[in-house]
Protein backbone atom coordinates (compact mmCIF):
# COMPACT_ATOMS: atom_id res chain seq x y z
CA UNK A 1 0.00 0.00 0.00
CA UNK A 2 2.84 2.38 0.76
CA UNK A 3 4.42 1.72 -2.66
CA UNK A 4 1.11 2.27 -4.47
CA UNK A 5 0.47 5.48 -2.58
CA UNK A 6 4.04 6.63 -3.29
CA UNK A 7 3.39 6.04 -7.00
CA UNK A 8 0.23 8.14 -6.76
CA UNK A 9 2.25 10.82 -4.98
CA UNK A 10 4.74 10.86 -7.85
CA UNK A 11 1.84 11.25 -10.28
CA UNK A 12 0.60 14.30 -8.38
CA UNK A 13 4.07 15.85 -8.37
CA UNK A 14 4.33 15.29 -12.13
CA UNK A 15 1.01 17.09 -12.53
CA UNK A 16 2.21 20.03 -10.42
CA UNK A 17 5.37 20.19 -12.53
CA UNK A 18 3.13 20.18 -15.64
CA UNK A 19 4.84 17.10 -17.04
CA UNK A 20 1.40 15.45 -17.04
CA UNK A 21 -1.47 17.74 -18.11
CA UNK A 22 -3.95 18.50 -15.34
CA UNK A 23 -6.98 18.18 -17.58
CA UNK A 24 -6.84 14.38 -17.21
CA UNK A 25 -7.36 14.45 -13.43
CA UNK A 26 -10.16 15.61 -11.15
CA UNK A 27 -12.72 14.63 -13.75
CA UNK A 28 -11.45 17.28 -16.15
CA UNK A 29 -13.01 19.98 -13.94
CA UNK A 30 -9.86 22.02 -13.38
CA UNK A 31 -9.96 25.27 -15.35
CA UNK A 32 -6.81 27.08 -14.24
CA UNK A 33 -3.35 26.60 -12.84
CA UNK A 34 -4.52 28.03 -9.50
CA UNK A 35 -7.24 25.38 -9.20
CA UNK A 36 -4.71 22.70 -10.12
CA UNK A 37 -2.28 23.86 -7.43
CA UNK A 38 -5.06 23.91 -4.83
CA UNK A 39 -6.44 20.48 -5.66
CA UNK A 40 -3.04 18.87 -6.14
CA UNK A 41 -1.76 20.33 -2.85
CA UNK A 42 -4.72 18.69 -1.11
CA UNK A 43 -3.94 15.38 -2.85
CA UNK A 44 -0.25 15.52 -1.97
CA UNK A 45 -0.93 16.31 1.70
CA UNK A 46 -3.59 13.59 1.83
CA UNK A 47 -1.22 11.02 0.27
CA UNK A 48 1.64 11.94 2.60
CA UNK A 49 -0.66 11.57 5.61
CA UNK A 50 -1.90 8.19 4.31
CA UNK A 51 1.69 6.98 3.86
CA UNK A 52 2.50 8.09 7.41
CA UNK A 53 -0.55 6.29 8.81
CA UNK A 54 0.39 3.11 6.93
CA UNK A 55 3.99 3.39 8.13
CA UNK A 56 2.81 3.74 11.71
CA UNK A 57 0.40 0.80 11.34
CA UNK A 58 3.32 -1.28 10.03
CA UNK A 59 5.56 -0.16 12.92
CA UNK A 60 8.01 1.54 10.56
CA UNK A 61 7.77 4.85 12.47
CA UNK A 62 7.19 5.65 16.11
CA UNK A 63 3.60 5.70 17.27
CA UNK A 64 1.80 9.02 17.42
CA UNK A 65 -1.77 7.73 17.12
CA UNK A 66 -3.25 4.92 19.19
CA UNK A 67 -4.25 1.70 17.42
CA UNK A 68 -7.91 2.62 17.77
CA UNK A 69 -7.39 6.03 16.14
CA UNK A 70 -5.31 4.41 13.38
CA UNK A 71 -8.16 2.02 12.65
CA UNK A 72 -10.65 4.89 12.46
CA UNK A 73 -8.35 6.83 10.12
CA UNK A 74 -7.91 3.79 7.87
CA UNK A 75 -11.69 3.24 7.71
CA UNK A 76 -12.12 6.89 6.74
CA UNK A 77 -9.57 6.42 3.95
CA UNK A 78 -11.42 3.28 2.88
CA UNK A 79 -14.63 5.32 2.63
CA UNK A 80 -12.86 8.01 0.62
CA UNK A 81 -11.45 5.42 -1.77
CA UNK A 82 -14.91 3.85 -2.21
CA UNK A 83 -16.44 7.25 -2.96
CA UNK A 84 -13.60 8.00 -5.38
CA UNK A 85 -14.16 4.71 -7.18
CA UNK A 86 -17.90 5.37 -7.46
CA UNK A 87 -17.18 8.87 -8.75
CA UNK A 88 -14.79 7.49 -11.37
CA UNK A 89 -17.37 5.00 -12.60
Amino acid sequence: MIAITAAVLILHFLIVLKIIPYDIVWGGRLQSDQEMYTFESFSIINSLFFIYVLAQKGNFVSAVFSDKILSVILWIFFGLFVLNTIGNI
